[in-house]
């Protein structure tokens, strides 16, 4: 497969070749491969050339019979109206071709699937989905243009358009690196124009042209609703190859500026204004689409932070400027609700050579908080947020916070919100002295803390192709990660969040979407099967099952996993036809339910559960029994867990780099098998460790506290009950006015009679601060001595028992 993927790769870099130039077709690169090396290249070369196939075809000649192609969209299969190229399929059929590499099916509706189709019904062997991510990415705008048909725009913010900035003294400094300013160019090249506003001529004089890099100038479009567009700016003077044009106000079409612009051979043209007073940004993109034939657009321009989120100004005079707001960003951020009047913080980018130190605040909103209160003293002001969970995790005490685009420190931190301590300069300053309870803010958490929390929950790593992945980074497979990971997505599911878990390499190599069944919702479901697409199905035990009387799917099992599937069932009561999200959701949750009996289900049905093996994770490590083993941790009762296979937007399933992205994409928890395995371990108390190891007869005494521990170990010995003992016991300080003694003592006591009656103990006395400190520590990783106690029992009686055979050889 390695090989196959260096062919595939060799294709996409043909492809990249047509940047710019083939617009509105896709980039298309093509290899024909015979005896393991490459006999043929083609690529699409511009609107209206020949096809990558057919050229590398031609290439290749009587060659191509019996070899392989490899192409990174799926061959056309139809003679478009108007064109005189044959389809593809046609050729690479006749030229005997004998297996096509497909990387990503063509999204056109006229193409999709039937140029596979074509090629499998004349018995050529097609092989789809290599490298499909790279590239699905480099036709993200064909594929926009022929589902959305539409301008895809690009938006390249926080840096002037030819990487200068004005300083004050109105020089022109670069604050960006060669490689940054060649990238720019390379975009520039790429898309069929670059749209700024008039206050980025004003202040930047651009030219927005392509420099550093070969490829073709793109259309240049200006927003200026006040024509202020000067007639010395590089903008004007470039107007001669006729792609200058400048988008202006229905009311300035004839004016003295407009007339101005045209003499030098500026194209001018009006837009109508929207219900805000502006130009309509709607309009602009229609027009752009339909007159000037644009399908895709590189939008630049000077950036501000709005209440802390990051915009790109696409027009400016001097008393007001325009910023364009995605539909995210304002579902994101308190910028969707903003109303006419109301205040807002402004801050622009650092400028070039100023000093920088202390928090660093991108503009990238994270999420919004509401203020709990805002009390104000003679020297401070104290502000209170509630936060989300998933923002809450990246705070610490004395560390960094912006709200509303006002860097913070965190003085306290509560269950679920923020104590921030505000000096009366910052009050005077900012909005926030307008703040009152139930008002949204703006939430970026530190950037060093949203790293560290990828680094610890996710591998990014991976891309670095590191053979054996899991296996040899140690930051990701560390014990202590692991356990980290698996606390993290355990602490999630208890919150009712969602989860996705991933198995072993050398099993399936997938990941499912997991929620406990007791608490699953439609919207869950709905989710699923949006963004998962696979089966959804619910895991549970055996005793469940036999319960609601679920028969095994298949009497003889030949799934190459062994997965348990039993019968598919509706809920008897409250569904119609049982399909709807709502419906399979009110079935799995009657799944859930202890009171529920055979008899409330209908059968077939569209929810199929799967019957866990018995010995969970230690028999069998798959989704089934990750699931079961979560949902009991989650505390659901009986446990049951639906899970669903997430597949890519082309069908394939999603491997380890896809779900990485999905879960960050989602900021939801990732863990693998081996991390739920490092978790049982940890909390393996000491009883399931001794089975572990093969001990069966096992005897549990309970003492009234740690002073009798001594005693009882005595009572044992003195019965010959045991060969090793386990000595577990918790002394909580103030319990008892002799906590220090007591301690000692125990401890010294266990310790004699050991060596007086030479038999093993292993002991395991917590000395904690009160009784919520013992439960909490209790089984947890920090505190687990059962399992500690009960491994160096096993170990001591092993190392005595050897002992006493080697003094019995002498």
């Amino acid at each position: 497969m390695q090989k196959e993927q260096e062919y595939m790769k060799r294709v996409l870099f043909l492809a990249c070749k047509g940047r710019g130039k083939v617009a509105p077709n896709p980039l298309v690169g093509a290899v024909i491969v015979r005896d393991s090396q490459i006999i043929a290249e083609g690529w699409h070369h511009h609107y209206g050339s020949t096809h990558a196939e057919v050229e590398a075809l031609r290439q290749a000649g009587s060659k191509a019979r019996g070899a392989d192609m490899f192409v990174n969209l799926e061959p056309c299969s139809r003679h478009w109206e108007g064109k005189h190229h044959p389809p593809c399929t046609d050729a690479i059929i006749s030229a005997g071709i004998r297996r096509v590499y497909i990387a990503h099916m063509d999204p056109h509706p006229y193409v999709h699937g039937s140029g596979i189709s074509t090629l499998r019904t004349h018995g050529i062997s097609v092989s789809l989905g290599l490298l499909a991510d790279k590239a699905h990415a480099l036709n993200e705008v064909y594929t926009h243009y022929v589902r959305h048909k539409s301008v895809f725009v690009h938006l390249k913010y926080a840096q002037s358009l030819d990487a200068y900035i004005a300083t004050r003294s109105g020089e022109a400094r670069w604050i960006s690196s060669r490689r940054a300013r060649k990238h720019v160019h390379e975009l520039r090249a790429t898309y069929c124009g670059i749209l700024v506003g008039s206050g980025t001529i004003h202040m930047d004089n651009p030219s927005l042209t392509v420099r550093h890099v070969r490829g073709i100038n793109p259309q240049r479009f200006v927003v200026d609703s006040s024509l202020r567009v000067g007639d010395s700016s590089t903008f004007v003077r470039l107007a001669e190859d006729g792609k200058s044009i400048v988008f202006t106000a229905e009311e300035r079409e004839h004016c003295d500026a407009a007339m101005r612009l045209r003499d030098k051979g500026v194209h001018v043209q009006t837009l109508p204004r929207d219900e805000t007073g502006y130009l309509s940004l709607s309009a602009l993109l229609n027009v752009l689409y339909h007159k000037h034939h644009i399908y895709s657009l590189l939008v630049e321009g000077n950036s501000v932070a709005v209440d802390g989120v990051c915009l790109t100004v696409i027009e400016k005079n001097d008393t007001f400027f325009t910023v364009e707001i995605h539909k995210t960003t304002g579902n994101k951020s308190t910028l969707g609700s903003l109303q006419r009047g109301q205040k807002v913080n402004l801050e622009r980018a650092i400028q070039a050579k100023a000093r920088f130190d202390g928090h660093f605040v991108q503009g990238h909103v994270n999420g919004v908080g509401v203020v709990q209160k805002y009390a104000w003293h003679v020297d401070d002001r104290e502000l209170e947020v509630l936060l989300p969970d998933d923002l809450l995790q990246y705070c610490v005490p004395e560390g960094s916070i912006t709200i509303n685009g006002i860097s913070l420190t965190i003085a306290k931190i509560k269950r679920d919100s923020i104590m921030l301590s505000i000096i009366p300069h910052t009050h005077e300053q900012t909005n926030l002295r307008e703040m009152e309870k139930g008002r949204l803010v703006n939430i970026e958490c530190d950037i060093l803390g949203r790293y560290m929390n990828r680094l610890l929950h996710f591998s990014y790593l991976a891309h670095l192709n590191i053979p054996n992945i899991h296996e040899n980074k140690a930051i990701y497979s560390s014990r202590e990660a692991r356990y980290s990971r698996a606390t993290y997505a355990v602490s999630m599911l208890r919150k009712g969040k969602m989860i996705i878990v991933v198995d072993d390499e050398t099993r399936e190599n997938e990941g499912d979407f997991f929620k406990p069944a007791c608490t699953v919702s439609a919207q869950d479901v709905n989710f699923m099967l949006h963004h998962g697409r696979g089966l959804i199905c619910v895991a549970l035990q055996q005793e469940q099952a036999e319960k609601l009387h679920l028969q095994p799917m298949s009497s003889d099992n030949t799934a190459l996993q062994r997965t348990a599937f039993t019968e598919s069932i509706d809920a008897a009561q409250g569904t119609t036809t049982g399909i709807s999200a709502q419906e399979r959701a009110f079935t799995i949750q009657k799944i859930a339910d202890a009171n529920a009996q055979g008899e409330d289900f209908l059968r077939p049905g569209h929810i199929f559960p799967i019957v866990a093996d018995a010995q969970g994770l230690r028999k069998r490590r798959g989704h089934t029994e990750a699931a079961v083993m979560l949902s009991k941790e989650a505390g659901c009762v009986p446990p049951a867990g639906v899970i669903c296979e997430i597949l890519k937007d082309d069908g394939t399933m999603a491997r380890w780099d896809d779900l990485c992205e999905i879960a960050e994409r989602f900021s939801m928890p990732l863990v693998t098998i081996g991390d739920l395995m490092t978790y049982i371990e940890e909390k393996e108390g000491c009883e399931d460790t001794l089975r572990q190891h093969g001990v069966e007869d096992i005897l549990l005494v309970s003492v009234p506290g740690a002073f009798e521990i001594p005693l009882a170990c005595k009572e044992l010995i003195r019965n010959k009950a045991c060969d090793a003992i386990i000595a577990l016991g918790v002394i909580i300080r103030g319990g008892t006015p002799h906590f220090e003694y007591l301690a000692t003592q125990s401890t010294r006591s266990i310790l004699q009679i050991s060596v007086d009656h030479h038999i093993p103990i292993g002991y395991g006395i917590l000395t904690v601060e009160n009784l919520s400190q013992a439960l909490e520590r209790a089984g947890s990783k920090q505190g687990n001595k059962g399992r500690e106690a009960a491994l160096a029992a096993i170990e001591m009686l092993a190392i005595s028992e050897a002992l006493k055979k080697h003094t019995a050889d002498r």
